[in-house]
């Protein structure tokens, strides 16, 4: 499967619905020209990326962040250069900002539908930041 294909729980969430919505991802590690794969989440009231097993075992962590705490969802315009190369910034990607300032950038297939079925699950609005 490629980064963004929908699991089977997945789907077009309803909001404030009490079940589970999970795609492939791959997350941009900040400052390291690296990119995790593995899976986004939303389940129980948490916000995880749970990095795949050969990424795990070579270092790689992923996030586990309460719902409350994501403050907006939109997607990151593309970056050009080397370090966009190697984390995924040559193409959009998905942007979860959360309350405290942090940012996790993931790259999913279809972003923009992804980012809305994210805001309408999360209850949260996007920056109006993307290009």
């Amino acid at each position: 499967m490629s980064p963004g294909s929908a699991s089977p729980e997945s789907g077009s969430p309803e909001p404030g619905s009490t079940g589970s919505w999970s795609i492939l991802a791959n997350l941009a590690v900040a400052g390291q020209p690296r990119a995790l794969g593995g899976r986004l989440r939303v389940e129980a009231g948490r916000l995880t990326f749970r990095p795949n097993r050969f990424d795990r075992a070579t270092g790689g962590e992923g996030f586990d962040v309460s719902t409350s705490e994501v403050a907006s969802v939109d997607s990151a315009p593309r970056r050009w250069g080397l370090m966009g190369f190697f984390d995924g910034g040559v193409r959009r990607r998905l942007r979860i900002r959360l309350v405290d300032g942090r940012e996790m950038l993931l790259v999913v297939n279809r972003v923009e539908m992804r980012a809305e079925q994210l805001r309408t699950l999360l209850g949260v609005g996007d920056t109006g930041a993307s290009d």
